[in-house]
């Protein structure tokens, strides 16, 4: 220090000691306080204020160190509290650290919606236009899937009654089954029936042709029976029915009575 005096100079070195730090805070934490395990300490933002013995304060942005320090890995879960210290002075303050996410799994799949067509001919092959499948992960979510396989790929057979549908998704493969039903083919039952009639046609022609064998067959028994009977008439045999067989009992009998009648009457002629 420089003084003067009635036209004199003097030059004093005087001494003064530095102002000490009374305390430190937190002014603003760091933007990011939420991490995930594994991450790096970031404190961008990070700002502290120092307060003097003499009660004077400061905004400091930087020049303190940090335990941790920053760009050290964080590797366990929950609160970790990090120091900030200038001098000798503390103040802390808290991140939040998380087990990192795990990645949600397929569980299931489901058949949100039949597909349009579930009745089939045999012969025919599955048609999955309008069904919808829906994935549902461990996390509870869920979504529509299309690349999805099934089988039967091929025809399908009379015996089938549903259809497999597969889903893989990160080598986790998951099924789900959709009812069908598998009929003859129509066109089997047509060409049945036709053979049908066409086996009734050639029925009415047998039944026309045995007809007329039967009728035929009656003509000749009819006629064989009038050559018997004219046979019979012509040696003097009377047909052995049943009004021809009374008429010859009652004659008998008429001649048993007559010839008894005769012998009564010689009797009282004598």
């Amino acid at each position: 220090m420089i003084l003067e005096y009635e036209g004199k100079t003097v030059t004093a070195l005087v001494f003064v000691g530095e102002v000490e730090t009374k305390s430190i805070r937190i002014n603003t934490e760091p933007e990011k306080v939420v991490y995930q395990v594994g991450e790096q300490l970031d404190l961008t933002g990070l700002s502290i204020v120092a307060t003097y013995e003499n009660g004077k304060e400061d905004v400091i942005k930087s020049g303190f160190e940090t335990t941790p320090e920053e760009g050290e890995e964080l590797n366990e879960n929950g609160q970790k509290e990090i120091t900030v210290r200038l001098g000798e002075k503390t103040a802390t303050f808290n991140v939040d650290v998380q087990g990192k996410k795990e990645l949600a799994t397929l569980t299931e799949i489901k058949i949100e919606k039949a597909p349009d067509k579930t009745k089939y001919k045999v012969g025919e092959k599955f048609d999955k236009t309008g069904m919808v499948v829906k994935a549902i992960y461990s996390d509870g979510s869920s979504k529509d899937v299309s690349n999805y396989l099934y089988m039967p790929e091929e025809q399908l057979e009379e015996e089938t009654t549903e259809i497999t549908i597969i889903y893989t998704e990160d080598s986790i493969t998951k099924y789900a089954k959709q009812k069908i039903e598998v009929v003859k083919d129509d066109g089997g039952d047509n060409q049945g029936n036709n053979d049908n009639d066409g086996n009734s046609g050639n029925s009415g022609n047998n039944n026309s042709e045995n007809n007329n064998n039967n009728y035929n067959s009656n003509d000749s028994s009819s006629n064989n029976q009038n050559d018997s009977k004219d046979s019979d008439k012509a040696s003097g045999k009377i047909p052995q029915t049943g009004s021809n067989s009374i008429m010859l009992i009652a004659g008998v009998i008429l001649s048993l009575i007559s010839a008894v009648i005769y012998v009564k009457i010689k009797k009282l002629e004598i």
